[in-house]
């Protein structure tokens, strides 16, 4: 997945222009020593629990559940907090070594993209035109982690 920081997001922590690409098949152990420090050193997320946060609870709309159309199976949403952690991660691996801490972005100012979406979506509504969403906008999330 890729995803850009609002501008002054990439400003506030030194960021070259662009996506930031982050391989969520790839969890390194400092990264799972990083993410199980407890807070507020760290989101003190038990790292074998990763890969499931990372698939998201079942989405919903009004509570009725989503399904994909092409597979037939419910659609997943990860929570902002798997989001946050994502990005966290994902700026750091960009080369920012940004403490937990003072981990901050702009929920509203992120654009988000999976590895198959194309690079001309950049917004909710151009997504929705297509009948996708880009990477699972936190604000989508009914967890309020």
């Amino acid at each position: 997945m890729r995803f850009m920081l609002s501008d002054d997001d990439h400003k506030r922590y030194g960021l070259p222009a662009g996506w930031i690409f982050m391989d969520i098949n790839r969890f390194t152990n400092q990264e799972a020593d990083l993410v199980e420090r407890p807070e507020p050193d760290g989101p003190g997320l038990d790292p074998e629990d990763w890969l499931e946060c990372l698939r998201g609870e079942p989405a919903e709309d009004k509570g009725v559940p989503l399904i994909d159309e092409e597979t037939g199976e419910a659609i997943r949403r990860p929570s902002r907090r798997t989001v946050s952690i994502m990005f966290w991660l994902g700026v750091r691996r960009a080369g920012v070594d940004v403490a937990w801490p003072d981990w901050t972005y702009d929920l509203l100012g992120y654009i988000a993209r999976r590895d198959d979406q194309p690079d001309h979506i950049t917004t909710l509504d151009e997504a929705d035109e297509l009948g996708k969403e880009p990477g699972g906008s936190p604000s989508q999330s009914d967890d309020a982690d």
